[in-house]
């Protein structure tokens, strides 16, 4: 590693002895940078630095009439108050975020930036603009270049000797991969919000600092750029702004970096952090900790952005993604441009369709695109009956995206008013299908799982869609509350996140989402006596879905409540003199065998037996359904009744398709229904016709399994 590094340092000699000759006020600067770069191999590197520095500074003193040090924007790091390798855990929760994420969490940032802009006048908000740019720019050309190479190899070299450096091999062959390349991908990402100033910098830098905002901010700048560094291979991303005073209206221009490594010790100095800073300096205050650069000293890439801000937009905001790598999964730019057109069309379809929201997407390897509300309907079209094959991927369906686009028609729109405020919802009854409510904050998709407001809690009505839309400017308290339950991710309500000394706040929530559900339920017409039977049975489902006896008012949801079995007719019978028969041998013992299968499902008794609603999450070449009496009854009870798969009847179906084929036990029992191969998001609906018991409670199981040869048994 060294002598490539000194490979290196050569050429930067060469480049800074060239440079010197054609712009003399660079003689120091080319002294530094060539000296840095071989300090480390030169035994009399402080006498040649020394040399140089008094030689350069005399010509310019001759030709200048004075000593002229060139500035520029370096990193600079903090002590390490331990070791944290590359793979540090702050950090290593991102690496197998996949690319919605990262697209949505930029969008929601310069989203959120315009909202702020207009938290006083709503009604001038207009349209968020927001820019990604795809450029290729010279490795040389990212900010102190040379300090991140050296401290790059010194953290190498220190990770090695602790032993961590293998675990991180995928890591530093990626940085290294990225430093040899003559050209570096970036992606750039710009918007016409308020700006970043110290204070947001100061957040937005701050470790796993939150740093939210009002009811108007979807999400977080301190965790929330964590999120952009899987998509660097150099873990380094740049941050400018140009901001503008309100009582002044004077426009201020602010740059900043982190890269981040690992610790790292050179030459028995201090030891320093994984973390360094693009930053003038780092401070002791922990409230203010950074000094930030002004847009004089930003870096030719970096500069040229701010000065488009400011040009086009006036105040806004610009991230730079050094050694973007395509997400890691992407082999060519427009395959990233469609990803970025599908995500932000899916997940804030709302303020695109009213007009608050437009993307425009440029490479020099294809032309410009957009995403507006005149091409939203073509874009959302071309991935209806796409499916999430990944199970840690976000957001809706492409057939949920494609409903929410139609629901969200002027003629479905309603104003709910709560105690809370009012609330923009969209709604529209199904002729078929499955009822599903999705809620958006500030334009931004949240959630289908919607405490109170779930399919079941809707189980008598005909099935429709709803969309929750919240806006701060109509319910504010609304919104911080949900902001504040949700995850770091933003795509779920957890009334936990609230915290048991928030309890107030928590009930306030709940009181909300219980007037919501109160209000859409009278919206939502009820199924007919034909269409529907309201004879429930206890009932739980393995997954996320669980539901049991709709009739049964307390009771935790998905937790079987057990009917005491029935008393046979007559009087007591008497167990006489001494000890009574011993426990019931179980012949052949209960045991669940497979592997379950990730799982969205519910499940509805009705007579003659069950409709069971699913929706895989994962993809397998074959699945099996089975179903699980269980008694209630356990080993510390003196006649155990055992568990079983119950017996099914002939007359299953699986979306109205009659089944043939069913898994058989050692009594020919027919126990289980395969299901055929499993495609995440792709529904299912099972009827299974079984005699109901007179007690105990039914427990659905959908299992993996590998593919079969489909003949009939």
């Amino acid at each position: 590693m060294r002598e490539r590094y000194s490979v290196q340092a050569r050429h930067c000699i060469k480049f800074g002895f060239f440079h010197s000759l054609l712009i003399p006020q660079s003689l120091v600067h080319a002294g530094l940078l060539a000296i840095r770069k071989c300090y480390t191999n030169a035994p009399r590197a402080k006498s040649i630095f020394c040399f140089w520095f008094l030689t350069s500074n005399f010509v310019l003193n001759k030709l200048f009439g004075r000593f002229r040090v060139m500035h520029a924007a370096t990193l600079k790091f903090m002590p390490a108050g331990q070791n944290e390798g590359f793979r540090a855990s702050g950090l290593s929760e991102y690496g197998n975020i996949d690319p919605p994420t990262i697209i949505r969490e930029l969008v929601q940032n310069s989203l959120d930036s315009h909202n702020e802009l207009y938290r006083d006048r709503w009604q001038e908000r207009g349209c968020a603009r927001i820019c990604f740019w795809i450029e290729d720019i010279s490795a040389q050309s990212i900010p102190s270049y040379e300090e991140y190479c050296e401290h790059f190899i010194s953290a190498c070299e220190t990770q090695e000797k602790l032993g961590t450096l293998r675990q991180a091999k995928t890591i530093t062959d990626g940085v290294q991969s990225a430093l040899r390349s003559s050209q570096l991908k970036v992606l750039w990402v710009i918007d016409n919000g308020r700006g970043l100033d110290a204070e947001n910098m100061m957040r937005l830098l701050g470790d796993g600092q939150s740093g939210k905002g009002g009811p108007e901010s979807a999400g977080s700048y301190g965790n929330g750029h964590m999120t952009s560094f899987p998509a660097s291979d150099l873990r380094y991303v740049l941050y400018g702004g140009v901001s503008k005073e309100k009582s002044t209206g004077l426009r201020h221009k602010i740059i900043a970096g982190h890269a981040i490594l690992a610790s790292h010790q050179k030459e028995k100095k201090k030891a320093l952090s994984k973390d360094c800073f693009l930053v003038d300096s780092i401070g002791e205050d922990l409230l203010d900790r950074f000094k930030f650069y002004d847009a004089s000293v930003a870096p030719s890439v970096l500069k040229s952005k701010i000065d488009f801000v400011e040009k086009e937009f006036g105040t806004g905001a610009v991230v730079g993604i050094l050694g973007f790598n395509r997400f890691n999964k992407f082999e060519e730019d427009v395959k990233v441009a469609e990803e970025i057109e599908r995500v932000v069309a899916t997940h804030f379809s709302p303020a695109i369709y009213v007009g608050g929201m437009s993307v425009e997407i440029r490479s020099p390897s294809f032309a410009t695109r957009k995403v507006d509300r005149d091409c939203l309907q073509d874009i959302l079209s071309k991935h209806k009956k796409r499916v999430r094959r990944d199970r840690n991927s976000i957001g809706p369906s492409g057939s949920h995206a494609w409903d929410a686009l139609e629901t969200l028609d002027e003629k479905y729109r309603r104003t709910l008013l709560t105690e809370a405020g009012s609330v923009t919802l969209h709604f529209r009854v199904f002729s078929e299908g499955s009822t599903h409510i999705q809620l958006y904050r500030n334009g931004m998709w949240i959630t289908e799982t919607i405490p109170k407001n779930q399919a079941p809690d809707f189980g008598k009505s005909k099935p429709f869609n709803a969309l929750v839309l919240l806006d701060p400017s109509d319910a504010p308290e609304v919104c911080d509350l949900i902001r504040d339950s949700e995850g770091p991710r933003h795509i779920n309500i957890d009334l936990q996140r609230l915290g048991p000394t928030k309890a107030t706040r928590r009930g306030k929530l709940i009181a909300f989402l219980s007037q919501l559900h109160e209000q859409i339920l009278a919206l939502a017409p009820e199924l007919e006596d034909d269409e529907f039977d309201p004879v429930f049975f206890t009932i739980e489902v393995s997954g996320d879905g669980v539901v049991q006896d709709q009739q049964s008012r307390k009771g935790r949801v998905g937790t079987p409540r057990p009917l005491p079995p029935p008393s046979p007719p007559g009087p007591d019978p008497d167990p006489g003199p001494g000890p009574g028969p011993g426990p019931t041998p179980r012949p052949n013992p209960f045991r669940r065998h497979g592997s379950r299968l990730d799982v969205k499902s519910t499940a509805v008794m009705q007579d003659g037996g069950v409709h069971v609603y699913a929706k895989p999450q994962e993809k397998a070449p074959d699945a099996e359904l089975r179903l699980i009496w269980e008694s209630g009854s356990d080993s510390t009870c003196d006649n155990p009744d055992p568990d079983f798969y119950m017996e099914m009847n002939s007359g299953a179906k699986i979306n109205g398709n009659s089944v043939s084929t069913y898994a058989q036990d050692h009594n020919n029992r027919r126990v289980g229904i395969f299901l055929g191969e499993m495609l995440p998001e792709k529904e299912i609906n099972v009827w299974i016709p079984f005699e109901k018991p007179p007690y105990g409670s039914i427990q659905v199981e959908i299992i993996k399994r590998a593919s079969r040869d489909t003949s009939s048994k």
